[in-house]
């Protein structure tokens, strides 16, 4: 049992969580917090649910920890622990009286119990208490969610053109909390949208400081939707994302074909708009193309209810403008000058996206210091420059088109175009239409009814021979290594 004294330095460093926190933070994570136990340096504490366990683990262990050994005094360790843990660890921990152990009841557990263990800190006791190092979270469900926004991706640092500049406002509307509430940003690749999206997290933190920011991306909501599947924590999830003030999605596009997560998605956008929240989404096509590449289409719908602001290709003076900041930067940062006739070349010669921009020009800057640190400093020539930017250029993915695909997949299945095409039933036909339809979705940005129109198939055909395709790819060795192979050639 906890004694009285035990009970009020607990007591002393919950509100010092609220005052560093602030009121908001404090009820929203630290308010239902309980102690359990404390002793020989370790102090174990109970949150309301797993789900808010881990997050407590991941958003405030370094803190927490501080705020104890300056409010309290010198700890070892400090655990969360929730739900099943706790009903464990009260198991294992209760005292044995009479050859019985004691009550469950004899440790003060909340009745909704949490359901996740997770150390804060754990340290040697030999250590000083100032140089605590985190422990990943044991057992149970550990949500990996959010994504960290990029500190060098602010709207300071993104350059406005002709191209951006409607994104742009938009972008800065968002943070302004204009009558918008769902805004979506839509575009190829490396044309700034994962900058807009960052910048606006950035923003809304500086204006807002005490709400909450999630971010993220396909492969965070993918891998925690399923972890929460997984665990069974599904509904701690949902209570989790409720409490979200602006929720920003990036490459909502590759979501296709994941229909449970598109569904929980959609749920949460539904709950965040009615709540007065705001939802902010990229990705590579319009809101009306999007359900044709497979998303699900009251998703896609209810994208397209927002501002939909479209990120072209940069134009040459947007690429320029992009370069001459890197140049400005480089210049005071690491003495490298790089003049305007070689910034020039880079940007009209790579004008596909502000990634490959960006690329070519490190690429220039990167041969520049190997010289000067090998003595032998050599001038930044036209030629030269024009050399390296062949270079970089030759490494650039060839653009796959529907037409060379199903050329490549009739050879390799020692088919003849004319076979795809056609209503024959063979197996091998079939087989050779599964993979062009499944390498067609891998490969490209096509929608289904164009993927459909090369083959003479309609957009429910194509899905349904997409899932086909990736039953083979899996079950048969065969059809397998031909649809590696093929990936492989086009990728190069």
């Amino acid at each position: 049992m906890l004694t009285e004294t035990e009970l009020q330095k607990f007591s002393v460093y919950k509100t010092a969580l609220k005052t560093r926190y602030g009121d908001a933070v404090y009820d929203s994570w630290f308010k239902a917090l309980s102690l359990l136990k404390l002793q020989n340096g370790h102090a174990v504490i109970g949150a309301p649910s797993k789900f808010s366990a881990s997050q407590i683990t991941e958003r405030f262990s370094s803190g927490m920890f501080e705020l104890w050994h300056k409010e309290i005094g010198p700890i070892c360790q400090i655990s969360i622990r929730g739900n099943k843990d706790l009903q464990k660890y009260v198991e294992r921990s209760a005292p044995i009286h009479d050859g019985y152990r004691e009550k469950r009841g004899a440790v003060s557990i909340p009745r909704s119990m949490p359901a996740k263990t997770s150390d804060l800190f754990s340290k040697k006791s030999t250590e000083s208490p100032g140089a605590a190092k985190p422990v990943s979270a044991s057992g149970g469900f550990t949500p990996s969610l959010a994504s960290p926004l990029n500190a060098a991706l602010t709207f300071d640092r993104f350059c406005i053109g002709e191209a951006n500049r409607v994104a742009f406002v938009g972008a800065r509307n968002v943070v302004e909390r204009t009558d918008d509430r769902m805004f979506f940003l839509f575009g190829g690749s490396g044309r700034g949208k994962t900058h807009l999206l960052n910048a606006i997290g950035h923003e809304w933190l500086t204006r807002h400081a005490q709400d909450n920011v999630l971010y993220l991306t396909y492969d965070n909501l993918l891998n925690g939707y399923v972890s929460a599947v997984l665990s069974k924590s599904v509904p701690e999830l949902r209570a989790y994302l409720d409490r979200i003030d602006i929720l920003l999605v990036d490459d909502i596009h590759l979501l296709r074909g994941r229909k449970a997560t598109q569904e929980e998605l959609l749920c949460l956008v539904d709950r965040l708009i009615s709540c007065g929240k705001t939802v902010v989404i990229a990705g590579a096509m319009a809101s009306t193309k999007l359900a044709e590449t497979g998303l699900n289409q009251r998703l896609a719908d209810r994208i397209g209810g927002g501002a939909c602001v479209p990120v072209e290709k940069p134009d040459l003076q947007l690429r320029m403008k992009i370069l001459r900041q890197m140049a400005e930067q480089d210049a005071t940062r690491i003495d490298f000058v790089c003049d305007e006739a070689a910034l020039q070349i880079v940007a009209r010669r790579c004008d596909n996206s502000v990634r490959e921009l960006e690329g070519a020009y490190r690429l220039l800057r990167l041969n520049a210091k190997a010289d000067k640190r090998s003595g032998n400093a050599r001038q930044m020539t036209e030629d030269r420059v024009k050399a390296l930017i062949n270079e970089h250029l030759s490494c650039r993915p060839r653009e796959v088109t529907l037409e060379d695909l199903k050329s490549r997949v009739a050879s390799t299945f020692g088919l003849s175009v004319r076979d795809l095409e056609s209503r024959k039933r063979m197996q091998p036909i079939v087989k050779g239409r599964h993979a062009f339809c499944l390498l067609a979705r891998r490969l490209t940005e096509a929608p289904l009814k164009q993927i459909g129109a090369v083959i003479d198939r309609d957009h429910t055909t194509v899905l349904s021979s997409i899932d086909r395709g990736e039953v083979l790819a899996e079950t048969n060795p065969v059809f397998g290594d031909r649809i590696s192979q093929l990936m492989e050639e086009f990728e190069r």
